[in-house]
């Protein structure tokens, strides 16, 4: 389903001040509160790792929510760490829409 996003918070094991957040599904438009809210729900001063492994279709406006999000986090005194690289292929490309489809 287009519209399915799943996110989930972890404190790593290694270290108590960083936290994972897992994506799951599909970010989108659609999903731009949730997500927002998750975003804003981590606690501050943290490090944090934006995980991108479950994500199988993000768009612009995820995309633009979370830069926007690790500007203000990092300027409040937060690391953020969110690897640019693994999304390029999940940003609007129709072979990741039609497996998305099909799952």
């Amino acid at each position: 389903m287009l519209s399915y996003l799943e996110t989930e918070q972890k404190e790593n094991e290694h270290s108590s001040n960083s936290i994972s957040l897992y994506l799951n599904g599909s970010a989108t438009f659609l999903n731009l509160p949730l997500l927002a809210e998750e975003l804003e729900a981590m606690p501050h001063n943290k490090t944090i790792f934006i995980r991108f492994e479950g994500i199988n279709y993000i768009d612009h406006a995820s995309l633009d929510l979370i830069a926007n999000w690790k500007k203000q986090y990092v300027k409040s005194g937060g690391n953020v760490y969110v690897k640019w690289e693994e999304l390029e292929a999940k940003v609007f490309n129709p072979k990741n829409l039609v497996t998305s489809i099909k799952k």
